[in-house]
């Protein structure tokens, strides 16, 4: 079945990050000071990115990690399977849950595939993009509908 640990969250920040930095190369040093992420972590983070083609390396003065694509380029499930491994279609076929997969049936099967298409369609540009403001009545409100969503979060002028 599809996981996202922490691996996976430490990946998308540091990849949100990159996207920032329009195409330029970011030591890694940086990266964890900003954004408080354990360098060794981060290091093994970032090698399976390298890895998977996701972002590329420099060695040297002036080197760092870059994303190898523009950031509307890259999903959120390329960078899930990249860190968490391969996504089965669904974990009922995942012959390490010793006979439990027959009580999951079908149900798993579809999750995954759901969990996997809604990944697909976003892409890291989208979660990297930072909230849209708009001046209203009462102050700055958030004006994109899903941000919205996740809590009606509005800032205001005080």
């Amino acid at each position: 079945m599809l996981r996202i640990t922490k691996r996976s969250e430490y990946g998308l920040i540091a990849l949100s990050y990159l996207a920032g930095k329009n195409g330029r190369y970011c030591p890694i040093r940086e990266i964890t000071s900003v954004l408080s992420i354990p360098r060794r972590i981060l290091g093994e983070v970032f090698k399976d990115l390298v890895k998977a083609g996701v972002i590329r390396v420099a060695r040297g003065p002036g080197g760092g990690y870059r994303l190898s694509e523009p950031p509307d380029q890259i999903s959120l499930f390329r960078l899930v399977e990249a860190l968490e491994g391969p996504a089965a279609n669904g974990h009922a076929r995942n012959p390490s849950h010793n006979g439990r997969d027959s009580q999951l049936g079908t149900g798993a099967d579809e999750l995954a595939m759901e969990l996997r298409e809604v990944l697909d369609r976003y892409t890291l540009a989208r979660f990297a993009a930072p909230p849209r403001l708009a001046q209203g009545t009462r102050g700055l409100a958030l004006v994109e509908p899903e941000a919205q969503l996740r809590g009606g979060i509005y800032f205001t002028q005080e």
